[in-house]
Protein backbone atom coordinates (compact mmCIF):
# COMPACT_ATOMS: atom_id res chain seq x y z
CA UNK A 1 0.00 0.00 0.00
CA UNK A 2 1.23 3.08 -0.86
CA UNK A 3 1.80 6.50 1.24
CA UNK A 4 -1.79 8.37 1.88
CA UNK A 5 -2.85 10.43 -1.11
CA UNK A 6 -2.69 14.44 -0.77
CA UNK A 7 -5.73 16.30 -0.80
CA UNK A 8 -5.01 17.71 -4.04
CA UNK A 9 -4.40 14.56 -5.71
CA UNK A 10 -7.88 13.82 -4.15
CA UNK A 11 -9.21 16.58 -5.36
CA UNK A 12 -8.07 16.36 -8.91
CA UNK A 13 -9.82 12.77 -8.84
CA UNK A 14 -12.83 13.92 -7.35
CA UNK A 15 -12.54 16.93 -10.69
CA UNK A 16 -13.33 13.61 -12.91
CA UNK A 17 -17.04 13.66 -12.20
CA UNK A 18 -17.43 17.52 -13.14
CA UNK A 19 -16.28 15.84 -17.08
CA UNK A 20 -18.77 13.02 -16.27
CA UNK A 21 -21.48 15.54 -15.79
CA UNK A 22 -20.60 17.79 -18.60
CA UNK A 23 -21.40 15.06 -21.21
CA UNK A 24 -24.56 13.43 -18.58
CA UNK A 25 -26.33 16.59 -17.73
CA UNK A 26 -26.32 17.60 -21.11
CA UNK A 27 -28.18 14.38 -22.35
CA UNK A 28 -30.51 14.90 -19.07
CA UNK A 29 -31.30 18.57 -19.67
CA UNK A 30 -31.35 19.27 -23.54
CA UNK A 31 -31.07 16.08 -25.78
CA UNK A 32 -35.04 15.24 -25.91
CA UNK A 33 -35.54 19.15 -26.68
CA UNK A 34 -32.71 19.17 -29.18
CA UNK A 35 -34.68 16.01 -31.03
CA UNK A 36 -37.97 17.50 -30.67
CA UNK A 37 -37.10 21.24 -30.95
CA UNK A 38 -33.97 21.25 -32.94
CA UNK A 39 -34.16 18.46 -35.38
CA UNK A 40 -37.78 17.89 -35.67
CA UNK A 41 -38.25 14.53 -34.78
CA UNK A 42 -41.96 13.82 -33.49
CA UNK A 43 -42.66 13.54 -29.75
CA UNK A 44 -43.32 9.68 -29.82
CA UNK A 45 -40.26 9.00 -31.68
CA UNK A 46 -37.88 11.37 -29.55
CA UNK A 47 -39.05 9.69 -26.43
CA UNK A 48 -39.50 6.07 -27.36
CA UNK A 49 -35.50 6.70 -28.35
CA UNK A 50 -34.62 7.90 -25.37
CA UNK A 51 -36.37 5.34 -22.91
CA UNK A 52 -34.66 2.50 -25.28
CA UNK A 53 -31.60 4.44 -25.03
CA UNK A 54 -32.00 4.41 -20.87
CA UNK A 55 -32.98 0.90 -20.73
CA UNK A 56 -30.54 0.17 -22.64
CA UNK A 57 -28.12 2.36 -20.44
CA UNK A 58 -29.22 0.12 -17.32
CA UNK A 59 -28.19 -2.80 -18.99
CA UNK A 60 -24.51 -1.63 -20.03
CA UNK A 61 -24.14 -0.72 -16.44
CA UNK A 62 -24.89 -3.71 -14.96
CA UNK A 63 -22.49 -5.33 -17.68
CA UNK A 64 -19.90 -3.09 -17.20
CA UNK A 65 -19.84 -3.89 -13.32
CA UNK A 66 -20.16 -7.28 -13.94
CA UNK A 67 -16.79 -7.18 -15.92
CA UNK A 68 -15.20 -4.83 -13.37
CA UNK A 69 -16.36 -6.89 -10.44
CA UNK A 70 -14.42 -10.23 -12.18
CA UNK A 71 -11.67 -9.04 -14.62
CA UNK A 72 -10.54 -6.06 -12.22
CA UNK A 73 -7.20 -7.97 -12.13
CA UNK A 74 -7.02 -7.81 -15.89
CA UNK A 75 -6.63 -4.16 -16.24
CA UNK A 76 -4.92 -1.09 -14.80
CA UNK A 77 -8.04 1.76 -14.07
CA UNK A 78 -5.22 4.88 -14.91
CA UNK A 79 -5.11 3.78 -18.63
CA UNK A 80 -8.60 2.70 -18.95
CA UNK A 81 -9.65 6.22 -18.50
CA UNK A 82 -7.46 8.01 -20.34
CA UNK A 83 -8.08 5.32 -23.12
CA UNK A 84 -11.49 5.65 -22.53
CA UNK A 85 -12.14 9.45 -22.56
CA UNK A 86 -11.45 9.54 -26.45
CA UNK A 87 -14.79 7.25 -27.87
CA UNK A 88 -16.38 8.97 -24.88
CA UNK A 89 -16.06 12.06 -26.22
CA UNK A 90 -16.85 11.29 -29.68
CA UNK A 91 -20.01 9.18 -28.99
CA UNK A 92 -20.99 12.40 -27.29
CA UNK A 93 -19.88 14.51 -30.14
CA UNK A 94 -22.02 12.38 -32.20
CA UNK A 95 -25.28 12.32 -30.36
CA UNK A 96 -25.69 15.63 -31.10
CA UNK A 97 -24.42 15.77 -34.75
CA UNK A 98 -27.11 16.90 -36.71
CA UNK A 99 -28.17 13.61 -39.56
CA UNK A 100 -26.86 14.08 -43.13
CA UNK A 101 -29.48 11.67 -44.24
CA UNK A 102 -33.52 12.11 -43.78
CA UNK A 103 -36.73 9.81 -42.96
CA UNK A 104 -36.06 7.32 -41.48
CA UNK A 105 -32.35 6.81 -41.99
CA UNK A 106 -32.01 9.98 -39.77
CA UNK A 107 -34.03 8.57 -36.81
CA UNK A 108 -31.92 5.76 -37.55
CA UNK A 109 -28.53 7.67 -37.04
CA UNK A 110 -29.82 9.39 -34.21
CA UNK A 111 -30.73 6.49 -32.14
CA UNK A 112 -26.86 4.12 -33.12
CA UNK A 113 -25.62 7.44 -31.69
CA UNK A 114 -27.30 7.70 -28.62
CA UNK A 115 -26.69 3.29 -28.22
CA UNK A 116 -23.02 4.46 -28.49
CA UNK A 117 -22.80 7.41 -26.00
CA UNK A 118 -25.25 5.14 -23.66
CA UNK A 119 -22.18 2.35 -23.95
CA UNK A 120 -19.11 4.11 -24.07
CA UNK A 121 -20.35 6.31 -20.84
CA UNK A 122 -20.68 3.01 -19.12
CA UNK A 123 -17.53 1.37 -19.73
CA UNK A 124 -16.41 4.46 -18.41
CA UNK A 125 -17.68 5.76 -15.77
CA UNK A 126 -18.86 2.45 -13.62
CA UNK A 127 -14.72 1.92 -13.75
CA UNK A 128 -14.53 5.45 -12.57
CA UNK A 129 -16.76 5.13 -9.68
CA UNK A 130 -14.52 1.55 -8.64
CA UNK A 131 -11.57 3.65 -8.52
CA UNK A 132 -13.34 5.85 -5.86
CA UNK A 133 -12.45 2.86 -3.34
CA UNK A 134 -9.14 2.50 -4.38
CA UNK A 135 -8.10 6.09 -4.07
CA UNK A 136 -7.07 5.85 -0.51
CA UNK A 137 -7.33 3.16 2.38
CA UNK A 138 -8.77 6.21 4.83
CA UNK A 139 -12.31 6.94 5.36
CA UNK A 140 -11.81 10.44 5.72
CA UNK A 141 -10.24 10.69 2.50
CA UNK A 142 -13.08 9.03 0.45
CA UNK A 143 -15.94 10.77 2.36
CA UNK A 144 -13.75 13.90 1.17
CA UNK A 145 -13.63 12.50 -2.52
CA UNK A 146 -17.38 12.05 -2.47
CA UNK A 147 -18.38 14.84 -1.34
CA UNK A 148 -16.17 16.64 -3.41
CA UNK A 149 -17.33 14.60 -6.39
CA UNK A 150 -20.82 16.08 -5.60
CA UNK A 151 -19.97 19.51 -5.76
CA UNK A 152 -18.13 19.11 -8.72
CA UNK A 153 -21.11 16.91 -10.23
CA UNK A 154 -23.34 20.21 -9.34
CA UNK A 155 -20.73 22.57 -10.92
CA UNK A 156 -20.91 20.81 -14.24
CA UNK A 157 -24.79 20.72 -13.77
CA UNK A 158 -24.74 24.36 -13.02
CA UNK A 159 -22.47 24.92 -16.77
CA UNK A 160 -24.20 23.03 -18.73
CA UNK A 161 -27.80 24.82 -18.20
CA UNK A 162 -26.12 28.31 -18.04
CA UNK A 163 -23.92 27.99 -21.16
CA UNK A 164 -25.18 25.23 -24.07
CA UNK A 165 -27.09 27.11 -25.92
CA UNK A 166 -25.30 30.73 -25.34
CA UNK A 167 -22.07 29.12 -26.08
CA UNK A 168 -22.91 26.95 -29.20
CA UNK A 169 -24.67 29.93 -30.49
CA UNK A 170 -21.58 31.97 -30.32
CA UNK A 171 -19.21 29.18 -31.39
CA UNK A 172 -21.73 28.39 -34.36
CA UNK A 173 -23.13 31.68 -35.52
CA UNK A 174 -26.64 29.63 -35.28
CA UNK A 175 -29.59 29.11 -32.75
CA UNK A 176 -30.69 25.44 -34.28
CA UNK A 177 -29.06 22.53 -34.00
CA UNK A 178 -25.34 23.78 -35.03
CA UNK A 179 -25.68 25.23 -31.74
CA UNK A 180 -26.25 22.00 -30.17
CA UNK A 181 -23.25 20.51 -31.75
CA UNK A 182 -21.09 23.38 -31.17
CA UNK A 183 -21.80 23.26 -27.48
CA UNK A 184 -21.08 19.25 -27.93
CA UNK A 185 -17.74 19.46 -29.38
CA UNK A 186 -16.71 21.72 -26.36
CA UNK A 187 -18.02 20.14 -23.46
CA UNK A 188 -16.28 16.44 -25.48
CA UNK A 189 -12.80 18.92 -25.80
CA UNK A 190 -13.05 19.76 -21.86
CA UNK A 191 -14.43 16.47 -20.64
CA UNK A 192 -11.84 14.22 -22.47
CA UNK A 193 -8.74 16.29 -21.60
CA UNK A 194 -9.79 15.79 -17.89
CA UNK A 195 -10.72 12.62 -17.68
CA UNK A 196 -7.23 11.81 -19.60
CA UNK A 197 -5.64 13.85 -16.57
CA UNK A 198 -7.42 12.21 -14.02
CA UNK A 199 -6.84 9.15 -15.39
CA UNK A 200 -2.93 10.00 -16.27
CA UNK A 201 -2.18 10.93 -12.72
CA UNK A 202 -4.04 8.46 -10.66
CA UNK A 203 -2.50 5.95 -8.08
CA UNK A 204 -4.02 3.22 -6.71
CA UNK A 205 -3.48 3.64 -2.99
CA UNK A 206 -5.61 0.82 -1.45
CA UNK A 207 -6.35 -2.94 -2.83
CA UNK A 208 -9.78 -3.42 -1.80
CA UNK A 209 -10.25 -7.23 -0.50
CA UNK A 210 -12.26 -9.12 -2.86
CA UNK A 211 -13.69 -12.30 -2.03
CA UNK A 212 -13.96 -14.67 -4.55
CA UNK A 213 -17.05 -13.72 -7.35
CA UNK A 214 -20.23 -15.67 -7.25
CA UNK A 215 -22.15 -16.45 -9.56
CA UNK A 216 -24.37 -13.93 -11.43
CA UNK A 217 -27.88 -15.85 -10.88
CA UNK A 218 -27.27 -16.49 -7.07
CA UNK A 219 -25.93 -13.15 -6.72
CA UNK A 220 -29.52 -11.50 -8.09
CA UNK A 221 -31.24 -13.78 -6.21
CA UNK A 222 -29.33 -13.05 -3.04
CA UNK A 223 -30.69 -8.86 -3.70
CA UNK A 224 -34.08 -9.97 -4.29
CA UNK A 225 -33.92 -11.43 -1.26
CA UNK A 226 -32.72 -8.50 0.70
CA UNK A 227 -36.03 -6.30 1.79
CA UNK A 228 -33.69 -2.82 2.52
CA UNK A 229 -31.58 -3.17 -1.08
CA UNK A 230 -34.64 -3.83 -2.71
CA UNK A 231 -36.11 -1.12 -0.58
CA UNK A 232 -33.54 1.35 -1.26
CA UNK A 233 -33.66 0.89 -5.16
CA UNK A 234 -37.18 1.21 -5.26
CA UNK A 235 -36.70 4.47 -3.57
CA UNK A 236 -33.58 5.77 -5.81
CA UNK A 237 -36.05 4.34 -9.10
CA UNK A 238 -38.84 6.62 -7.46
CA UNK A 239 -36.33 10.00 -7.20
CA UNK A 240 -35.31 9.37 -10.86
CA UNK A 241 -38.49 9.47 -12.34
CA UNK A 242 -39.24 12.52 -10.57
CA UNK A 243 -35.86 13.98 -11.34
CA UNK A 244 -36.48 13.09 -15.22
CA UNK A 245 -39.93 14.50 -15.32
CA UNK A 246 -38.53 17.65 -13.86
CA UNK A 247 -35.04 18.00 -16.46
CA UNK A 248 -37.47 16.43 -19.68
CA UNK A 249 -40.33 18.55 -18.62
CA UNK A 250 -39.15 22.21 -17.74
CA UNK A 251 -37.97 23.62 -20.95
CA UNK A 252 -40.99 22.34 -22.72
CA UNK A 253 -43.26 24.28 -19.97
CA UNK A 254 -41.86 27.71 -20.01
CA UNK A 255 -41.63 27.74 -24.13
CA UNK A 256 -45.38 26.34 -24.88
CA UNK A 257 -47.19 26.71 -21.35
CA UNK A 258 -46.06 30.03 -20.04
CA UNK A 259 -44.98 31.53 -23.05
CA UNK A 260 -42.59 33.45 -21.21
CA UNK A 261 -38.67 32.18 -21.46
CA UNK A 262 -37.25 34.75 -19.24
CA UNK A 263 -39.68 34.07 -16.52
CA UNK A 264 -37.46 31.07 -15.62
CA UNK A 265 -34.73 33.36 -14.09
CA UNK A 266 -37.19 35.48 -12.09
CA UNK A 267 -37.17 34.57 -8.20
CA UNK A 268 -35.20 31.73 -8.39
CA UNK A 269 -32.23 34.22 -6.22
CA UNK A 270 -33.46 32.21 -3.18
CA UNK A 271 -33.95 29.18 -3.97
CA UNK A 272 -30.02 29.01 -5.40
CA UNK A 273 -28.80 30.94 -2.55
CA UNK A 274 -30.37 28.29 -0.13
CA UNK A 275 -28.83 25.43 -2.48
CA UNK A 276 -25.42 26.58 -2.10
CA UNK A 277 -25.94 27.36 1.57
CA UNK A 278 -26.13 23.30 1.73
CA UNK A 279 -23.35 22.17 0.06
CA UNK A 280 -21.36 22.18 3.44
CA UNK A 281 -23.84 19.96 4.65
CA UNK A 282 -23.74 17.45 2.34
CA UNK A 283 -20.01 17.36 1.83
CA UNK A 284 -20.22 16.21 5.64
CA UNK A 285 -22.50 13.89 5.67
CA UNK A 286 -24.28 11.55 3.05
CA UNK A 287 -28.41 11.95 4.67
CA UNK A 288 -27.97 15.62 3.69
CA UNK A 289 -27.69 14.99 0.67
CA UNK A 290 -31.31 14.68 -0.24
CA UNK A 291 -32.04 18.29 1.05
CA UNK A 292 -29.47 19.91 -0.87
CA UNK A 293 -31.05 18.08 -4.12
CA UNK A 294 -34.32 19.36 -3.46
CA UNK A 295 -33.06 22.62 -3.88
CA UNK A 296 -30.12 21.80 -6.26
CA UNK A 297 -32.54 20.18 -9.20
CA UNK A 298 -35.05 23.10 -9.10
CA UNK A 299 -32.01 26.02 -8.96
CA UNK A 300 -30.09 23.74 -11.67
CA UNK A 301 -33.77 24.07 -13.54
CA UNK A 302 -33.73 27.59 -13.10
CA UNK A 303 -30.61 28.42 -14.04
CA UNK A 304 -30.93 27.19 -17.80
CA UNK A 305 -30.44 29.52 -20.39
CA UNK A 306 -33.38 31.36 -21.02
CA UNK A 307 -33.63 31.50 -24.94
CA UNK A 308 -34.10 27.98 -26.19
CA UNK A 309 -34.33 27.95 -29.87
CA UNK A 310 -38.22 28.26 -31.55
CA UNK A 311 -39.76 25.57 -32.94
CA UNK A 312 -41.67 25.94 -36.23
CA UNK A 313 -45.15 26.55 -34.36
CA UNK A 314 -45.92 26.00 -30.46
CA UNK A 315 -48.16 23.09 -29.68
CA UNK A 316 -51.55 24.58 -28.68
CA UNK A 317 -52.92 23.68 -25.42
CA UNK A 318 -55.88 23.25 -23.26
CA UNK A 319 -55.74 24.16 -19.42
CA UNK A 320 -57.46 22.25 -17.19
CA UNK A 321 -57.40 23.39 -13.74
CA UNK A 322 -60.39 22.26 -12.13
CA UNK A 323 -59.75 18.73 -13.19
CA UNK A 324 -55.73 19.00 -12.58
CA UNK A 325 -56.88 19.43 -9.46
CA UNK A 326 -59.32 16.65 -8.85
CA UNK A 327 -57.26 14.10 -10.28
CA UNK A 328 -54.26 15.81 -7.60
CA UNK A 329 -56.83 15.53 -5.05
CA UNK A 330 -57.85 11.82 -5.54
CA UNK A 331 -54.48 10.82 -6.18
CA UNK A 332 -53.67 12.03 -2.40
CA UNK A 333 -56.61 10.55 -1.34
CA UNK A 334 -55.90 7.29 -2.74
CA UNK A 335 -52.49 7.61 -1.27
CA UNK A 336 -53.84 8.29 2.53
CA UNK A 337 -56.21 5.82 2.55
CA UNK A 338 -53.94 2.85 1.39
CA UNK A 339 -50.82 4.24 4.01
CA UNK A 340 -53.75 4.30 7.23
CA UNK A 341 -55.14 1.09 5.65
CA UNK A 342 -51.19 -0.64 5.99
CA UNK A 343 -50.72 0.87 9.27
CA UNK A 344 -53.94 -0.03 10.88
CA UNK A 345 -53.31 -3.66 9.88
CA UNK A 346 -49.32 -3.50 10.63
CA UNK A 347 -48.26 -5.25 8.06
CA UNK A 348 -45.13 -6.74 8.62
CA UNK A 349 -43.33 -6.47 5.31
CA UNK A 350 -43.94 -2.48 5.70
CA UNK A 351 -42.21 -3.07 9.17
CA UNK A 352 -43.79 -0.09 11.12
CA UNK A 353 -42.09 -1.30 14.12
CA UNK A 354 -38.00 -1.71 13.36
CA UNK A 355 -37.59 -2.72 16.98
CA UNK A 356 -39.38 -5.50 18.88
CA UNK A 357 -41.23 -4.42 21.96
CA UNK A 358 -39.86 -7.13 24.13
CA UNK A 359 -36.45 -5.85 23.28
CA UNK A 360 -37.18 -2.62 24.29
CA UNK A 361 -38.90 -3.54 27.44
CA UNK A 362 -35.75 -5.44 28.04
CA UNK A 363 -33.81 -2.34 27.30
CA UNK A 364 -35.77 -0.19 30.31
CA UNK A 365 -34.61 -3.10 32.74
CA UNK A 366 -30.88 -2.86 31.67
CA UNK A 367 -29.05 -0.23 33.83
CA UNK A 368 -26.14 2.19 32.89
CA UNK A 369 -25.45 4.27 30.33
CA UNK A 370 -26.68 2.52 26.84
CA UNK A 371 -23.97 1.31 23.91
CA UNK A 372 -25.68 1.41 20.42
CA UNK A 373 -24.42 1.57 16.80
CA UNK A 374 -24.99 4.96 14.94
CA UNK A 375 -27.32 3.21 12.04
CA UNK A 376 -30.27 2.34 15.54
CA UNK A 377 -29.68 5.60 17.38
CA UNK A 378 -33.04 7.07 15.73
CA UNK A 379 -34.98 4.16 16.25
CA UNK A 380 -33.74 4.17 19.89
CA UNK A 381 -34.71 7.64 20.74
CA UNK A 382 -38.64 7.12 18.59
CA UNK A 383 -38.77 4.29 20.62
CA UNK A 384 -37.56 4.44 24.03
CA UNK A 385 -36.96 8.15 24.60
CA UNK A 386 -36.94 7.30 28.18
CA UNK A 387 -33.25 6.19 27.36
CA UNK A 388 -29.76 8.48 26.00
CA UNK A 389 -28.49 6.85 22.89
CA UNK A 390 -24.32 6.86 22.41
CA UNK A 391 -24.74 7.87 19.07
CA UNK A 392 -27.93 9.28 17.45
CA UNK A 393 -27.49 8.87 13.25
CA UNK A 394 -30.02 10.86 12.19
CA UNK A 395 -27.69 14.27 12.18
CA UNK A 396 -24.05 14.35 13.09
CA UNK A 397 -23.43 16.97 16.41
CA UNK A 398 -20.27 14.89 17.49
CA UNK A 399 -16.93 15.13 16.59
CA UNK A 400 -15.29 12.87 14.13
CA UNK A 401 -13.13 10.76 16.03
CA UNK A 402 -15.83 9.24 17.91
CA UNK A 403 -17.47 7.96 15.05
CA UNK A 404 -14.58 6.25 13.85
CA UNK A 405 -13.81 4.98 16.70
CA UNK A 406 -17.29 3.88 16.61
CA UNK A 407 -16.70 2.54 13.37
CA UNK A 408 -13.49 0.69 14.23
CA UNK A 409 -15.04 -0.85 17.55
CA UNK A 410 -17.68 -2.50 15.58
CA UNK A 411 -15.22 -3.39 12.88
CA UNK A 412 -13.02 -5.31 15.38
CA UNK A 413 -15.17 -5.99 18.97
CA UNK A 414 -12.25 -4.58 21.33
CA UNK A 415 -14.65 -2.69 22.86
CA UNK A 416 -13.37 -2.36 26.37
CA UNK A 417 -11.65 1.07 26.22
CA UNK A 418 -14.26 2.92 24.61
CA UNK A 419 -16.91 1.32 27.29
CA UNK A 420 -14.79 2.08 29.70
CA UNK A 421 -14.45 6.06 29.05
CA UNK A 422 -18.29 6.18 28.93
CA UNK A 423 -19.20 3.75 31.61
CA UNK A 424 -21.33 2.02 29.59
CA UNK A 425 -23.07 -0.77 31.27
CA UNK A 426 -25.91 -2.19 28.47
CA UNK A 427 -26.13 -2.28 24.71
CA UNK A 428 -28.79 -2.98 22.39
CA UNK A 429 -27.12 -4.28 19.23
CA UNK A 430 -28.05 -6.41 15.89
CA UNK A 431 -27.83 -10.22 16.95
CA UNK A 432 -25.17 -10.83 14.63
CA UNK A 433 -22.70 -7.90 15.90
CA UNK A 434 -18.92 -8.56 16.59
CA UNK A 435 -19.02 -6.17 19.91
CA UNK A 436 -22.13 -8.87 20.87
CA UNK A 437 -20.16 -11.56 20.87
CA UNK A 438 -17.02 -9.87 22.26
CA UNK A 439 -19.59 -9.07 24.99
CA UNK A 440 -20.98 -12.28 25.49
CA UNK A 441 -17.15 -14.38 26.17
CA UNK A 442 -16.67 -11.20 28.52
CA UNK A 443 -19.08 -11.99 30.83
CA UNK A 444 -22.21 -9.96 29.46
CA UNK A 445 -25.82 -11.46 30.04
CA UNK A 446 -27.95 -11.24 26.95
CA UNK A 447 -31.68 -10.55 28.38
CA UNK A 448 -32.91 -10.52 24.98
CA UNK A 449 -32.03 -11.91 21.88
CA UNK A 450 -33.83 -12.78 19.09
CA UNK A 451 -32.74 -13.37 14.94
CA UNK A 452 -32.35 -9.43 14.20
CA UNK A 453 -31.58 -8.14 18.07
CA UNK A 454 -29.44 -8.57 21.54
CA UNK A 455 -30.07 -6.13 24.39
CA UNK A 456 -26.96 -7.59 26.75
CA UNK A 457 -26.19 -5.96 30.49
CA UNK A 458 -23.15 -6.17 32.10
CA UNK A 459 -23.07 -8.27 35.68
Amino acid sequence: MSDRPSKSRLLLFAFGDFAFNLFWQSIMLFLLFYYTDALGLPIGVAATTYMVASIWDGIANFAAGILVDRKHDRFRYGPLLVVGAVPLGLTFVLTYLPPIVSGGWAVASVFVAHLLFRTAYAAVNVPYLAMTARVSADPGDRAFVAGMRMLFGTAAAVTVALSTVPVGRWLTGSGAAQAYFGAAVLFAGIGTAILALVGATYREAAAPHRPQPRDVKDMVRSLARNRSFVALNAAMMAMIVAITVLGKSVLYYFKYLLNDPEARRDGHVTVCACALALVPLALTAVRNVPPFLMLALPAVAALMPAAVPDAASAVSQRRRPRLNAALAGAAAAIAAIAVAGAYRSQLARFNWTPLPAASLTALDRCPGNVYNRYDEGGYLIWFAPGRRVFLDGRQDPYPPSLIKEQVQVETSGEFERLFERYGIRCAYLPAASRVGAALVRAGWTPVFRDSAWAVLSRN
